[in-house]
């Protein structure tokens, strides 16, 4: 039966276990302690997508406390679910690709490949996350690619390859398990 909830829900169940096996603790707890690391680390990754974003601390950490504020932060993203993980892996995909605006050369190839892992991590776990990487790279793509001067050419291309990779590795998931996102999201859209 578990293996019918898919592989997203196993990805958390197992790190669950990981923790409990590694720190002893019971299943309860480690998922406890596991859920407390992925809030604080989506805290941390959004607090760094804002300040790059807005060019201020202080605007980053009001962005943040705004954000803590809603009641999908204080419920939703709580509890011990398969988006607990992919929410962490958009906001840390996010995250770095604000911040690769200041690497070049081989320094940015290992933002590009680590980049490569988590949106390939986030289209195992989370099928929805990986929709709004998909929608935020592609955007950041368009607005690379229209913008005018020498230097940007190399911003376009390492956007549009984070893109086209962003788009490729779901879609690519999707088809090796046989699950589609319109099987998902289709009757909730038509409704």
């Amino acid at each position: 039966p578990l293996l019918q909830v898919g592989p997203s829900y196993l990805a958390l169940e197992i790190l669950t276990t990981d923790v409990a096996d590694l720190s002893g603790l019971t299943i309860f707890a480690a998922g406890m302690l596991l859920l407390a690391i992925l809030r604080g680390t989506f805290v941390v990754a959004l607090f760094l997508f804002y300040e790059r974003i807005a060019g201020s601390a202080r605007m980053a950490a009001i962005g943040c406390l705004v954000y803590m504020g809603c009641s999908t932060f204080v419920l939703f993203e709580a509890m011990f679910s398969y988006e607990s993980l992919g929410l962490v892996l958009c906001a840390l995909i996010f995250a770095i690709e604000a911040a690769s605006k200041d690497f070049a050369g081989q320094q940015r190839l290992k933002v590009v490949g680590l980049i490569v892992l988590l949106l390939a991590a986030l289209a195992v776990t989370h099928h929805l996350s990986a929709a709004y990487a998909a929608i935020y790279l592609g955007a950041v793509a368009v607005l690379e690619i229209l913008r005018r001067g020498s230097s940007t050419r190399s911003d376009a291309r390492f956007a549009a390859f984070t893109a086209t990779v962003a788009i490729v590795l779901p879609i690519v998931w999707m088809e090796a398990r046989g699950t589609h996102i319109t099987n998902y999201l289709g009757p909730v859209i038509e409704e």
